[in-house]
């Protein structure tokens, strides 16, 4: 399997499951839009995903977090925490960001 059908098969199954709530596929569908595997680069969702994983306890996310916060500026991080206070278990992720990047 190719590499960038590999990755767009770890999307849409990460994605599925950090729909559901599962703090490791949010983790690790963060870590995808982080590194940009199987989808744009986008540090937003990343952290978004971060925050969701962290919320439930998952340490690596919240490292991971840690770590990105200082590469976005206030308004990308405010708009991650509120994307991310917003979803609700079972219902679609957002795949849009309003600040960019």
């Amino acid at each position: 399997m190719s590499t960038c059908v590999s990755d767009c098969y770890r999307h849409q199954a990460a994605r599925k499951a950090a729909e559901q709530g599962g703090a490791s596929a949010q983790l690790n569908l963060g870590a995808l839009y982080y590194n940009g595997q199987g989808v744009p680069q986008k540090l937003v969702l990343a952290y978004t995903m971060f925050n969701l994983s962290a919320s439930q306890g998952n340490d690596k996310a919240v490292k991971n977090r840690d770590q990105l916060r200082p590469k976005l500026s206030s308004r990308q991080v405010q708009e991650g925490q509120r994307l991310a206070a917003e979803w609700q278990p079972g219902r679609p992720l957002t795949t849009k960001s309003t600040t960019g990047k």
